[in-house]
């Protein structure tokens, strides 16, 4: 199995994690689920949370393949003789485990948003259980505000000044922004600019040599109706835009 293809069969033991061992009936717990479109769940760890009996299933869904696979966890549940039900795969995950502080609005989601080019759409194949499936991905601009860690925006290879700029409909104030590049390791060196109007711009802040970090953070902004970032070195192109 691989690819869009991996599946997850398991055997038990009451004695011992060398067996012997209990071959259950329904032994596959978790493979591609065409109604929900997630693909091939790979390279997958089951966890347990401290001081708690249940048990979550953490993977990978294909994506596009190779390195865009985006991670996904799901809760486990069992039988009442310890046999695992197969798994109900979800886009929405497990939320979170412990206390986490309230966080702010994120201003970008689904705001309007407008950049210099796009990368043309891809269709990704794939075949799963014998099935030939098959996904179209998108490089849009809305696809930095849409507040998913799944989807990017990519400049078109030929975009010699790529940029990306949200429109907040009206002057706000603003404490920062969040920019996670595609391809980070690679680093970037980039422009923020904020504008009240869209012709008149003051920059927020400038890297000029490529900085390997994720997510960038550019603060005090102050403020602003329009916020604009031109990449000048690395892969053009943003998995999310935030604004607080």
């Amino acid at each position: 199995s691989g690819h869009a293809n991996y599946k997850y069969a398991y055997v038990m033991s009451k004695e011992s994690p060398l067996g012997p061992y209990i071959w259950v009936e329904e032994d596959v717990i978790a493979t591609t689920d065409f109604e929900k479109g997630i693909w091939g769940p790979g390279h997958g760890c089951v966890f347990q949370p401290q001081n708690s009996d249940k048990a979550i299933f953490v993977y990978l869904e294909y994506g596009e393949g190779g390195t865009t696979r985006q991670v996904h966890a799901d809760w486990m549940e069992f039988n009442e003789d310890g046999t695992i039900q197969p798994i109900n795969l979800t886009w929405e995950g497990i939320g979170t485990l412990g206390e986490v502080q309230e966080q702010p609005v994120n201003l970008a989601v689904n705001a309007k948003v407008m950049a210099s080019s796009v990368r043309p759409s891809k269709m990704v194949t794939g075949v799963s259980d014998g099935q030939s499936i098959s996904r179209e991905v998108t490089y849009d601009a809305e696809n930095a505000v849409d507040g998913s860690n799944g989807t990017r925006w990519w400049a078109a290879d030929e975009d010699a000044n790529p940029w990306l700029m949200v429109d907040l409909q009206e002057v706000k104030q603003i404490d920062r922004c969040e920019l996670s590049f595609i391809f980070p390791t690679f680093g970037h060196a980039y422009k923020v600019e904020k504008s009240n109007d869209g012709r008149s711009w003051t920059i927020c802040k400038e890297i000029t040599q490529a900085e390997v970090c994720s997510p960038h953070f550019i603060d005090y902004i102050g403020e602003t109706r329009y916020l604009k970032v031109t990449i000048t070195e690395g892969k053009p192109g943003l998995w999310n835009f935030k604004i607080y």
